[in-house]
């Protein structure tokens, strides 16, 4: 079962890197060459394990793991913050989460740029399409979906297009501007082409077609699917205040970190030798 109760949250020694006002998880990691970045919302910073993928991959590599994993943030977060994409580039090899395309302001609705999971206001746009619609109480972009979509399933497809097509752009924005070697990772509940937008694990709305117009501005991509062993250990060995369970249920546990840490392993390893032999060269 998992670990609950007010003395048992954890404490993530948040940090920040250079002026970037993105919150990280610590403690802070030297960036004294070589080291490794991992990008990512809630998944990568670990909000209910003891040990994130970062951890267990600098475990196993003997390198420096920087998490900026940040709660909430999805890509746009990163696409915009220039200290965060300097880092990356001068890392050994940037890991980068494929996070869900729901977090991107757009033609229809704005974000909070560093918390992406905040529903900030409709835009015209929207209000247009949905002229009833009351969007005084909504303040996060799934519950803003779910809105959108019981009202008008055939709007609410126009606007999932348009948030496809701004994550592309983002992306490929992003992976443009960070000149290390780049591994793009899916974490999911299901793999990328059976991905479930109703599963709080799958990236929203992320779909083959959009990893492969991504993929060549990266090294490579890992899918990591939750084995069976991790989705029946539930919330087991995962740390959370009592108010927090049902938040804890619906994310990644310590065996899934420590899956997806042994595949992207694999992946960075050969990099990282390639690395050595050209430096020294």
């Amino acid at each position: 079962m998992g670990i609950f109760g007010a003395e048992s949250v954890l404490d993530f020694a948040p940090c920040h890197y250079g002026t970037s006002r993105l919150e990280f998880r610590g403690p802070k990691r030297s960036l004294d060459k070589p080291y490794l970045v991992f990008l990512g919302g809630s998944d990568v910073y670990g909000r209910f394990v003891e040990g994130p993928l970062s951890d267990h991959v600098e475990d196993k590599l003997g390198i420096s793991c920087a998490n900026l994993g940040c709660k909430g943030a999805g890509t746009e977060a990163f696409a915009t913050d220039k200290d965060v994409l300097d880092i990356a580039s001068d890392a050994s090899a940037a890991v980068i989460q494929i996070m869900g395309a729901q977090n991107c302001s757009n033609r229809f609705y704005k974000v909070h740029p560093r918390r992406n999971d905040r529903f900030i206001k409709p835009l015209a746009t929207l209000r247009a399409l949905y002229p009833t619609l009351d969007f005084t109480n909504i303040h996060y972009t799934r519950h803003a979906l779910q809105e959108l979509s019981d009202y008008s399933p055939a709007r609410y497809d126009l606007v999932v297009e348009e948030l496809r097509s701004i994550w592309v752009e983002q992306m490929m924005h992003m992976l443009g501007r960070i000149k290390s070697r780049k591994i793009l990772f899916w974490m999911g509940a299901n793999g990328i082409d059976a991905a479930d937008p109703k599963s709080p694990f799958d990236p929203m709305f992320v779909d083959r077609a959009m990893v492969e117009q991504v993929r060549p501005y990266a090294d490579g991509v890992v899918e990591y699917v939750m084995s069976a062993k991790a989705r029946q250990e539930g919330v087991r060995g995962m740390i959370y205040s009592l108010t927090e369970r049902n938040a804890a249920k619906n994310s990644f546990g310590p065996r899934a970190h420590a899956e997806v840490a042994h595949a992207l392993e694999q992946a960075l390893r050969p990099i990282l030798e390639n690395v050595r032999e050209t430096d020294a060269a």
